[in-house]
């Protein structure tokens, strides 16, 4: 199975310099058309957006795609440090540019929510407009608006109990995800509140706490597709997508002056109505029209949980062009 499908011809494949590393990235669409850019989340990579590289590419976007650093081919630079907030938006800032482009559209999922917003608080001149799903806009990397860091946050909310992002804390966290991959990546995608890891279980790692995987894959993901993640991350490893998670304190300082800052450019939000996500930031979600000065609209998608763009592709793709075509 090759880690980079070319979608039927649709897509095609480079490595792009910026910031100090080199991204792998996906591109679609014709050169002339308006830019966006798709970041994805944990555990995920490009191949996450896959119906929407095709559905924004036929609308005549120019759709980028990149994996993260610490995904797929991209660099995955040793130092823990090189994984905040502010190295990746730099990443996205640097892809920007060598695409001889001076702004785009950020759409972000999951972990590439939250770059999303804070890319638009830092340089709203780059991304002019900004479409966060699962993941709604907590000011200042706050989770639950409390004025901490975010993994003493979840220490407070967890007490003794399991928490997934706690366990990624400790150093060698990736080797358990690395030996049952297949099996956390079943798990993951099996569940559509994504709260698996969340449950208020006693273990002490995520394979152990997410259990026997499912034989089969959910109607949205075909075996095939979920090949290409698997061999993504046999290929990478774990430690460089975890080590994001690992730098929430340090991200948290780093963004400190835009505690209260509110988003400027348009702004949209996307989740499915399943989603744990959503019922764990609900507050959050409520708060856009404050948070954001020009808020295109809180969108929940029915029956559908957490990996909303991969489980409802012509929902999301919809939502995504009405926020585009509305620009």
């Amino acid at each position: 199975m090759s880690l980079h499908p070319d979608l039927g011809g649709v897509v095609e494949h480079r490595t792009i310099a910026t910031n100090g590393i080199e991204l792998h990235v996906t591109l679609a669409g014709p050169d002339d058309g308006e830019l966006v850019v798709l970041q994805h989340g944990w555990p995920e990579c490009w191949f996450s957006w896959r119906h929407q590289l095709v559905a924004l590419a036929e609308a005549g976007y120019r759709v980028v795609a990149p994996d993260g650093r610490g995904y797929g081919t991209s660099s995955t630079p040793s130092e823990i440090e090189r994984y905040t907030v502010l190295d990746v938006v730099g990443d996205l800032v640097g892809l920007v540019s060598a695409l001889d482009r001076t702004s785009c559209t950020l759409v972000g999922h999951d972990w590439g929510a939250l770059v999303t917003w804070p890319a638009a608080l830092l340089r709203p001149d780059v991304f002019t407009a900004v479409c966060g799903m699962s993941v709604p806009y907590g000011p200042g990397f706050r989770f639950g608006q409390i004025e901490m860091p975010p993994t003493e946050v979840l220490s407070m909310v967890s007490g003794e109990l399991f928490h997934y992002m706690l366990i990624f804390q400790e150093l060698d966290a990736h080797e358990d995800l690395a030996a049952n991959a297949e099996a956390v990546l079943r798990n993951l995608y099996t569940d559509p509140g994504a709260t698996g890891a969340m449950a208020g279980v006693q273990a002490d790692r995520l394979s152990e706490a997410l259990g026997e995987p499912p034989t089969t894959t959910p109607d949205w993901l075909s075996e095939d597709d979920l090949a290409v993640v698997l061999d993504t991350f046999r290929h990478s490893g774990f430690e460089g997508g975890i080590n994001w998670y690992r730098t929430l304190a340090r991200s948290y300082r780093l963004l400190s002056a835009w505690r209260d800052v509110p988003i400027s450019v348009p702004a949209a939000f996307v989740a499915g109505a399943l989603d744990g996500v959503v019922a764990a930031t609900q507050a959050d979600i409520d708060r856009h029209g404050e948070t954001c000065l020009d808020h295109r609209g809180n969108h929940l998608v029915e029956g559908r949980g957490h990996w909303v763009q991969q489980e409802a592709p012509d929902e999301v793709n919809e939502l995504l062009l009405s926020f585009l075509d509305g620009l």
